[in-house]
């Protein structure tokens, strides 16, 4: 049943979707093939130019949080995402003899969408509107694989059993069978041939992180590299436990590519996309092995993340993000987001140090840790505030060293690593 405030919001968005260009206000055109959006300098087909004023695009969006709200279905997509298509699908069924009377929108006879509709009665016209967005809405829905490479990690297959996520040993062909029955693609992706197989086949790479997760292209890549991020943070927070010193990275590019592959009973096209997702993971020297033991140290983790409340959950969840973020930079913008991560675990408006002096005692149960935790923060305020502009400049870098005995950039992604792995037992 089409709610009612949609079918209104539809009605009104009609009506700003100009067919003529307003004399006055700011507007916005668009020139596409009737159809199928294209450009009409690449396509045959019946070119139309359109105008949307500003409350068309607002509306869009107002339509599309209505969505997300009201339909189960459609919320793996976000708002800008859902506003879009409503704009696509418009340009798609606007000569839908049905919906619209074509020549007056192709020959501009009429004003506004509104005025060049073929039903008369508006409701009826609302909701055979709505049938359409639904359905097409619905077909950007796909039920997605990603894979993105992770060089220099030694490991068996394994299923994480949380967040869609596994690690899938290049070398496992039954495995990777297995998948592509609910992914065809994914056979024709590790074959030998093609572009997109040899953008991997040239890493020499022997495990991949693979996630599933439902949602339209964008969105769900969106999703997928933060749930890569999380799980990559949590690994090397448990490799950080039994390792001195800090880890080292090379000079090697950054993998920024993924693959994404539609499941065999998607509505979409697309078998598979090859795409940038983001730095997930630098380039470390040394090559580490994914045993037994950390793989039940990672799931253990998990599941205490999940029996946490909601601020609890997201504390984690975004001090993991800025620790990935940290993993991936250097010098003061490597510092700054080690330091952030512990700010999201512990820290509140107004009283910042103060908790963040709490939390590391909690999670280290050290005065030794409190004490460099002190220092680091007002490094960090040095930073942040412009005093600094480089960590070695820092007035008391030389004294911190002697002092501790390290550096304290390798201080801030220790204990950043050391409070991700231990702060679910203590979060409460």
């Amino acid at each position: 049943m089409l709610d009612k405030c949609i079918s209104g919001q539809l009605i009104a968005l009609t009506k700003e979707i100009k067919l003529i260009e307003p004399s006055s206000g700011k507007c916005f055109s668009t020139q596409f093939i009737a159809g199928n959006q294209t450009p009409p300098c690449f396509s045959g087909g019946l070119g139309v130019t359109w105008w949307y004023t500003q409350k068309a695009l607002d509306l869009a969006r107002d339509i599309a949080s209505i969505i997300i709200k009201k339909y189960e279905s459609l919320r793996h997509e976000s708002i800008d995402e859902i506003a879009d298509n409503i704009k696509k699908i418009f340009m798609e069924i606007c000569l839908d003899s049905e919906i619209f009377v074509g020549d007056d929108i192709f020959f501009r006879q009429k004003e506004n969408l509104f005025e060049a509709r073929a039903i008369s009665n508006v409701l009826a016209f609302s909701k055979k509107l709505w049938d359409k967005i639904y359905f097409n809405l619905e077909r950007t829905i796909s039920q997605w694989c990603f894979i993105y490479p992770i060089p220099r990690m030694l490991s068996e297959s394994f299923e994480l059993n949380y967040d869609g996520l596994s690690i899938v040993k290049s070398s496992d062909m039954p495995t990777w069978k297995q998948l592509s029955d609910e992914y065809p693609s994914i056979i024709e992706f590790k074959g030998v041939e093609g572009y997109q197989a040899d953008v991997f086949q040239n890493l020499n790479c022997g495990l991949y992180l693979v996630c599933k997760f439902k949602g339209a292209s964008s969105h769900a890549k969106l999703n997928a590299g933060l749930i890569f991020k999380r799980f990559l943070a949590v690994l090397f927070s448990v490799f950080c436990q039994s390792e001195k010193h800090r880890l080292i990275k090379s000079g090697g590019k950054k993998y920024r590519i993924s693959a994404q592959f539609t499941d065999k009973d998607s509505k979409s096209k697309t078998g598979y996309i090859v795409s940038e997702i983001g730095e997930l993971l630098p380039n470390y020297i040394e090559d580490r092995r994914i045993n037994t033991e950390i793989i039940s140290t990672v799931q253990n983790w998990y599941k205490s993340y999940i029996s946490l409340n909601d601020e609890d959950k997201n504390r984690l969840e975004k001090s993991a993000h800025f620790i990935n973020h940290g993993m991936n930079s250097n010098g003061i913008e490597s510092f700054i987001n080690y330091f952030v991560a512990l700010d999201a675990l512990f820290g509140r408006r107004g009283d910042v140090e103060r908790l963040i002096l709490e939390g590391v005692v909690k999670c280290t149960l050290s005065n030794d840790w409190k004490h460099k935790a002190e220092w680091l923060f007002e490094l960090r305020s040095e930073l942040v505030h412009g005093g600094t502009r480089y960590l070695a400049e820092w007035e008391k870098y030389e004294r911190y060293k002697k002092h501790f005995k390290s550096k304290p950039e390798d201080d801030v992604e220790k204990l950043a690593f050391i409070c991700l792995f231990y702060n679910f037992k203590n979060i409460h």
